[in-house]
């Protein structure tokens, strides 16, 4: 899970440490990880972010146990549901 380093000053995250990250490009570039609690059906769930510019992502081990239907349109709907 990704999110803009300005919410991680924000939202006062608890620093874990840089990690070495890989991009789409096949670039590698050092980011700073941040551990959160996420409310998510129901459960707080512990999750490790990483700070990068750029728009939120959400990784595919939080999804783990998920269908998920995705609305490929600008404004589009995520809808995960368990399995």
């Amino acid at each position: 899970m990704t999110l803009p380093r300005k919410f991680g000053v924000a939202l006062q995250l608890t620093w874990i440490s840089r990690r070495l990250a890989f991009l789409a490009d096949r670039s590698q570039t050092l980011l700073d990880s941040y551990l959160i609690t996420l409310l998510f059906e129901s459960v707080e769930r512990e999750v490790e972010v990483l700070a990068i510019e750029s728009e939120p992502l959400l990784g595919m081990t939080f999804l783990e146990g998920y269908e998920v239907c995705l609305q490929v349109i600008e404004n589009g709907s995520v809808r995960p549901e368990a399995i």
